[in-house]
Formats: structure tokens, sequence, C-alpha cells
């Protein structure tokens, strides 16, 4: 027993450690999305990063002896769940990127949890709707209001239209998750991989229709961008946040979402000279807020 508490402290330690890191990669996905529509087009950036993580994650899959599913009926029901969770986020997010300061998407992203929560209700796997969490969305979302800002809809050009782009792709992710009860039975990497090809059979085929990449001429950082957004902040994370579900729960992964978007903020000031304005920490502080009101969990019934 004496051994038991130093033991779990060092557990708790390495978790917390692998959730910072967890949280750095998710981060670091918008600074290299930047870096990515340099000299690459937004499908092709998006078809290459998930191309890169289907093919690692099925490899991770047969090397530990695990198959993909084989039915119809399975694969329809992951075609769903790929094309919200993965297809349509990944591309609107990266479309959008092309105006959207990396601070400023990462704070929008970053409202999932009030999506999430709100389809949820609407389909029916969400039985009511606190006093707090009404609140919550309703705070949640009043802090994008102030983030866009009045000023968006001056001409109402590309910025407004990205911005509409980056909020949509946590709302299709949202749909997405509260869809995922319709997945067939299997170990995370089978699924993560089977959503990964969906998601790259219709990326792909559209980026080379849009784009014809072999008349492009990307220059080595995009290059390394697109691997680097494949392997790190979609892959790895995605294993990593498994990882940290499976031994800590949802609840302890799912404040990665606090700290992503204060670290995405300070890699866009570091890395591409993002101002960080009054406003934009204001409009962080508020959809933080929002979302933690409204992840708050009602207390046991009393008899």
């Amino acid at each position: 027993m004496a051994d038991s508490a130093p033991s779990d402290r060092r557990r708790l330690i390495i978790d917390l450690v692998l959730l910072f890191i967890l949280a750095s990669a998710w981060s670091s996905a918008f600074l290299f999305n930047k870096y990515g529509l340099r000299t690459l087009p937004p499908m092709t950036l998006a078809g290459s990063r998930i191309l890169i993580a289907a093919g690692l994650l099925f490899l991770l899959a047969r090397w530990r002896g695990e198959r993909l599913p084989a039915t119809w009926a399975d694969w329809r029901a992951i075609a769903i769940v790929g094309t919200l969770t993965i297809t349509f986020p990944v591309a609107l997010f990266t479309w959008g990127q092309q105006t959207v300061d990396t601070g400023r998407a990462a704070i929008m992203v970053s409202t999932l949890s009030l999506w999430t929560l709100g389809f949820a209700y609407a389909s029916g796997v969400e039985d009511r709707l606190t006093l707090a969490r009404i609140l919550g969305i309703v705070l949640g979302f009043s802090g994008v209001v102030l983030l866009v800002g009045p000023t968006a809809l001056d001409g109402v050009g590309d910025h407004l239209l990205g911005q509409i782009a980056v909020l949509l792709a946590p709302a299709c992710y949202g749909a997405g998750l509260v869809m995922a009860r319709r997945l067939p039975p299997g170990t995370p990497v089978v699924r993560s991989a089977a959503v990964m090809f969906v998601a790259s059979a219709c990326l792909v085929p559209v980026g080379l229709i849009v784009d014809a990449p072999w008349r492009l001429d990307p220059s080595g950082v995009s290059i390394f961008a697109a691997i680097y957004l494949g392997i790190i902040p979609t892959a790895c994370a995605m294993i990593l946040s498994f990882h940290l579900i499976a031994t800590r729960g949802a609840t302890f992964t799912s404040l990665a979402n606090y700290v992503t978007p204060g670290l995405a903020v300070i890699l866009g000031a570091i890395f591409l000279n993002e101002r960080i304005t009054l406003e934009l920490a204001a409009a962080m502080a508020v959809i933080l807020a929002g979302v933690a009101i409204a992840s708050l969990k009602r207390g046991p019934k009393k008899p």
C-alpha cells in the first residue's frame, strides 16, 4: 500500500505530460496549415494530410494483427461518420485558414463541445438541456460573435467566408461524434484507420481534379508541413488521445481542448507575427468559459 501512492502520482504526472503533448500537437496543426498553404492549394494539402494518416494507421492496425471491417453495412456507417468527422472538417478548416489567422481559427474550433452538445440534444442522445448547459452554449457563441466582430461584415469578403468555414468545421465534427455510435465494433486504431480511408477517398480525388497537383511547384516547407500534419497532429495525436481516454477517461482527455487555443495563439504570434489583441483574449476567455459551464455534470439525484 505504501508504494501505491507514489506510483499513482508518477502515472498522473506522465499522463499530464502526455496531455500537454496532445494539446501541443493539436495546436501545431493551425501553424503548419499556414506553412502548407503558402504553396499548396487547400484541397491538395487536406488530401495529403489525411492520406498520410490513413496509411500510417492502416500499417499500425496490420502490425497489431487487426483487420478493417468487411461488410457493406459496416462501411456505410463508417462512410457517414468519416465524412462528418474528417472529410468536411478538414476541407473546411484548411480552406478557411487561407484567410483566418492561426489563433482566431483555434479559438473558433474550441466551440466543438458546444456543437456536440447541441447535436446530441437535437438527436435525442442527450435527454435534457440544463440551465447551466444553455447558459454555457449562449456564452460560448457570444464569444464567437465577439471574435468575429462587426468589422468582419465590412464588404462581406473572403475573410468572413473563411471564418464561417472554420466555424462550420467543428460543427460537422460535432455532428459526426454524435453519429459515431453507429460505428461497427472495433479497436480505436481500426476505427480511426477506416474513417481516414473514407476521408482520403473523398479528399484525394477532389484535390486531383481541382488543383492538378502534378502542375504545382510546392516549396520544401509546404511539403514538410503536409507530412508533419499527417503524422503528428492527425495520426499520432489520434493514437495518443485514445491512450489517454483508455487510461484516464474522456473527461481528462478533453482538458487538452482548454490548452490548445492558447498554445495556437502563442505559436501564431511567435512564428507568424500574428497580433494577440485584447479582443482575441477576451473572446477566448468567453468561449472557454462557455465550454466549461456547458460541460458541467449534474450531481446525483437525491433519494
